[in-house]
């Protein structure tokens, strides 16, 4: 008996959706590790790319969207501080977009509009990958080479060596220009800062930093938070929002164990007006060598956490629930 165009219509979804879950636990975007190959369609240049193309050079390689705020922080130094070397071909920067299409159909406003004004606002050449962004399994939005390198939290940055080799992770943009000259000259800490959280039952929240430090000497961490508290009128319509930011909530000691590998918990506790959640960890590393010109190598990676359930509907932000309503709340996301 033959199938129904509908059926199989639906069975490519769902192997599609399938394959996507598998690609996403696949490939471990870690320090050492060679690069994973993947293609995009480059808005800027309008054509097709894959990150294979550049082997050969160093690289960095960013995914951000114009919806994250340390993004829009970090991208316009990161372009200014890499364009005299783009320029000379010592490196090559690709730049991967996890903006929401405009034919979409989520719970979030679309930002596609957005990152096209903000290309043009930069005068951006590097390449962008953009593909629209789909909802992964875990209810997030993100690119499909995000999904493939297990990319959650924004921005994420890698640097590649010529030998496709992930060599750092994170490198702040404000220390970038001299990073990146130590690093191209070969005198470098291994080095990578990633996180992930956890909601633990009594709805505080655990914030793991994953540090990796080929060097393995202490290090101090800090975490900072911006978090908003939205007010809303009878109807549930968001009209207001509050806002809390600390840059330096917390701070710790990272230590190391002889593989130079550490984790680092910071405990947030139970905020019932606590809306949205974003969270940031910094690193600062002092280098021990003599022939880098930097005394010290910045590191930061972020994370948001929506607390609240919200949906546009009639033009309108309506929350559909907050943190005092749920019962429990059982979700778990990695950056990795």
């Amino acid at each position: 008996m033959k199938s129904s165009p509908q059926l199989r219509f639906t069975a490519t979804i769902i192997l599609f959706f399938a394959l996507l879950s598998q690609l996403a636990h696949s490939y471990d975007a870690g320090l050492g590790n060679r690069a994973a190959n993947f293609r995009g369609f480059d808005i800027v240049n309008r054509s097709t790319i894959q990150l294979d193309d550049y082997f050969g050079q160093w690289t960095l390689l960013m995914f951000f969207a114009t919806w994250c705020p340390p993004c829009m922080s970090e991208l316009p130094q990161i372009l200014s501080t890499t364009e005299s070397l783009v320029t000379n071909n010592e490196l090559a920067v690709i730049l991967v977009s996890n903006d929401i299409s405009a034919t979409h159909t989520s719970k979030r406003p679309e930002t596609e509009s957005e990152l096209k004004r903000l290309l043009t606002r930069l005068d951006a050449h590097y390449p962008v990958i953009y593909d629209g962004g789909i909802y992964d399994e875990v209810d997030h939005w993100r690119s499909i080479p995000a999904i493939e390198w297990g990319i959650d939290g924004l921005p994420n940055t890698f640097l590649i060596n010529p030998e496709g080799v992930i060599v750092a992770n994170n490198l702040e943009s404000q220390s970038l220009d001299c990073a990146l000259a130590c690093y191209m000259q070969g005198d470098y800490p291994l080095l990578a800062l990633n996180n992930y959280y956890t909601m633990n039952p009594d709805k505080s929240l655990s914030i793991i930093a994953e540090v990796s430090n080929s060097q393995r000497n202490p290090i101090e961490i800090t975490l900072g938070v911006y978090q908003a508290t939205w007010v809303c009128n009878e109807d549930n319509e968001i009209v207001d929002e509050i806002i809390y930011q600390e840059d330096n909530l917390m701070s710790g000691i990272v230590d190391f164990d002889q593989f130079g590998d550490s984790f680092h918990e910071f405990l947030l506790p139970p905020d019932p007006d606590r809306h949205y959640l974003l969270y940031f960890l910094k690193l600062t590393y002092e280098s021990e060598t003599d022939n880098c010109s930097c005394n010290e190598f910045r590191f930061m990676t972020s994370n948001d956490v929506m607390l609240a359930e919200t949906e546009m509907i009639d033009g309108k932000w309506i929350m559909m629930n907050s943190p005092k309503q749920q019962d429990e709340i059982g979700f778990k996301s990695e950056q990795k």
